[in-house]
């Protein structure tokens, strides 16, 4: 007779089914008390101004790098490492550079002939090397020129300041070829007044290019704008720099030679 009967099969198919759900009991219990739930998202703005503004905190979270840069009032980002701040730091100190030089001519929109001034090193290399146009001084340098200069400029004031007080009030007498009414046969002007003054002066000093006759004036003291035309008194202004001037008596005299 066959050991597996119809009341067997169904003794060994029952005791599958519980074995079966047995083991399903046992798998569920143990996955419920490991079961580790997913982290809820962080939400980086906790504003309760809606959905825009948390979006925007967003988005401003991801674009500095969660706290890698920072933003302006503009909203520009830039970094706050350590290292970029070394960068940025070198590149402005390297910007900031400048070289001193003395200008050989002028410049339109740069300078002057003479003036010490600074510029980037690209400006000098690129266009005022190549012309001659400049050429780099330094400190001492500078302060060797101004010294020289101040002590030239000290020199010419005394010498100015003597002739001044060899002419201030003083009576220039020119002698002219004039007629029986006084009327001068030519004029005396500016010109002829300063060779007048270097003939009874003699100093070297009125021979420079700034000294000049400022102003003729008639006898009344009216300022002339001509040369004296006859013989009498006159007044006269002579600059010998531009703060040192000195005024005198021009008296023309008639001749008949």
């Amino acid at each position: 007779m066959s050991p597996f009967t119809t009341t067997n099969c169904i003794i060994f198919l029952t005791a599958a089914t519980i074995a079966v759900a047995s083991a399903d009991r046992v798998f569920l219990s143990a996955t419920s008390s490991s079961f580790v739930p997913p982290a809820a998202p962080t939400i980086v703005s906790s504003s309760s101004e809606g959905p825009t503004a948390t979006i925007d905190a967003r988005h401003i979270a991801v674009a500095t790098g969660y706290g890698t840069f920072q933003t302006n009032n503009n909203n520009a980002i830039s970094p706050t490492t350590t290292l970029w701040a070394k960068k940025k730091a070198k590149k402005a100190a390297g910007g900031a550079t400048k070289v001193q030089v003395k200008l050989l001519k002028d410049i339109p929109g740069t300078g002057q002939r003479g003036e010490v001034i600074n510029v980037t090193p690209a400006f000098f290399q690129n266009k005022l090397r190549p012309t001659k146009s400049a050429e780099v001084v330094s400190d001492e340098e500078v302060e060797k020129e101004q010294a020289a200069k101040k002590a030239e400029e000290d020199a010419t004031r005394a010498a100015a300041t003597a002739v001044q007080e060899k002419i201030k009030d003083m009576t220039l007498k020119v002698t002219r070829k004039a007629g029986p009414d006084g009327q001068l046969f030519g004029g005396v002007g500016a010109k002829c007044i300063i060779e007048e003054l270097q003939q009874q002066i003699s100093d070297e000093f009125l021979n420079g290019k700034g000294v000049k006759i400022e102003a003729i004036t008639d006898e009344g003291g009216k300022k002339m704008k001509h040369d004296i035309k006859h013989v009498g008194e006159f007044g006269a202004s002579i600059k010998l720099l531009k703060d040192v001037k000195a005024k005198f008596t021009v008296s023309v005299l008639g001749s008949d030679e």
